[in-house]
């Protein structure tokens, strides 16, 4: 039985690669939606790839008069939105979807382009927009940590190193890339104090180092880094959003669910195992207590059918599933009687 939770990114090998102007890379992918950008104007901020630092746009900054306004606004036009039959709303948000569907490759290079990840999961992230809208029709994503059963943890840890060892990390729009950058420079301090917290209490790591930062000095590509802990402690328990594995051997399935449950957050979870019973132990209500808790599939992603959002410290409202439509609208009970007398409940009489 082993026993995952939340899903981590994990890179290392070579980069031979420079981008060819970032900048220009994002003119042509407006320009193939039929979006011209206006140049930036007044206290611009400069916006720069993950991938090797290239400055992508300036983005001018709203100040709070401005944010005012456009709040104000949304809140005028906000009644003439609610009171729009659904169905209308319904078909702006089919228009909404095909128009996503037509530029995908493009909206998907932007996503690579600003955040470093691979084209598969950009495009994955647009499509899951495009879900989201056909959901709304009808209606009208880090692992954190591993305990492993000490039968298989030896082998299991062994098959990790090796899988870890050979991931290709590089230009994240490039065939056969699974990896690519951190996201920036905080990203990359959060992860190394993580593991140098990891090496004062004495735990095994396993790769974590930075690569190609002669060649790529401004971007941040990492190894993924497996720890191995005796122990649960505050680091590992703590959200630090870089490509870090914890591994820790338990002896039954009580154990690792007391140990998966106590931290504060709460969005994914699963569990690999053949037993039935641990199956349904698992998914029961003396199991996990995240809002996913997937059986022998990892915690990669979420169908749009899910209900998906965290529990816990990562409470949020569900984005999907058959909860979502109470983010958009309000429930009510309505009776309507279309003779001339009025009834009354339980078919009281009384003579007026």
């Amino acid at each position: 039985m082993n026993l995952l939770e939340r899903r981590t990114a994990a890179p290392p090998p070579a980069l031979p690669f420079l981008m060819t102007d970032a900048r220009h890379q994002v003119v042509v992918c407006f320009d193939r939606m039929g979006v011209v950008l206006a140049p930036a104007s007044g206290h611009a901020q400069t916006l720069r790839s993950p991938i090797d630092a290239q400055p992508l746009a300036e983005l001018c900054m709203t100040s709070e008069v401005d944010r005012g306004r456009s709040l104000q606004a949304l809140q005028r036009v906000q009644p003439r939105w609610a009171a729009m039959p659904a169905p209308r709303r319904g078909h702006m948000l089919r228009i909404f979807a095909e128009r996503l569907c037509v530029h995908q490759a493009a909206f998907a290079q932007l996503v690579t382009l600003e955040t470093g990840k691979v084209t598969a999961e950009a495009t994955g992230e647009v499509q899951e927009m495009i879900d989201l809208c056909d959901s709304g029709v009808g209606l009208s994503h880090q692992l954190r940590r591993a305990f492993i059963h000490s039968s298989v943890y030896g082998a299991l840890v062994a098959r990790l190193k090796s899988t870890y060892a050979n991931l290709h990390i590089g230009h994240p729009a490039e065939n056969g890339t699974q990896v690519g950058p951190l996201i920036d420079d905080t990203a990359y301090d959060a992860m190394a104090s993580a593991l140098a917290d990891c090496a004062q209490r004495g735990n095994r790591i396993t790769g974590g180092e930075r690569m190609n930062a002669d060649l790529l000095p401004r971007a941040y590509y990492v190894r993924p880094a497996l720890v191995e802990t005796e122990r649960q402690h505050e680091t590992m328990r703590a959200e630090t959003f870089a490509p870090i594995l914890y591994l820790q051997r338990v002896d039954d399935l009580d154990e690792a669910i007391v140990l998966k449950n106590v931290v504060a957050q709460g969005l994914f979870s699963c569990i690999f195992t053949d037993s039935l019973q641990e199956a349904e132990r698992f998914t029961s209500l003396a199991g996990s207590n995240c809002a996913i808790a997937n059986v022998n599939v990892g915690p990669a992603g979420a169908a749009i059918g899910a209900a998906l959002g965290g529990e816990k410290g990562i409470r949020a409202s569900r984005e999907a599933g058959a909860d979502a439509w109470k983010n958009y609208l309000r429930r009510a009970t309505n009776t309507v009687n279309l003779s001339t007398d009025v009834p009354l409940a339980q078919e009281m009489k009384l003579a007026l």
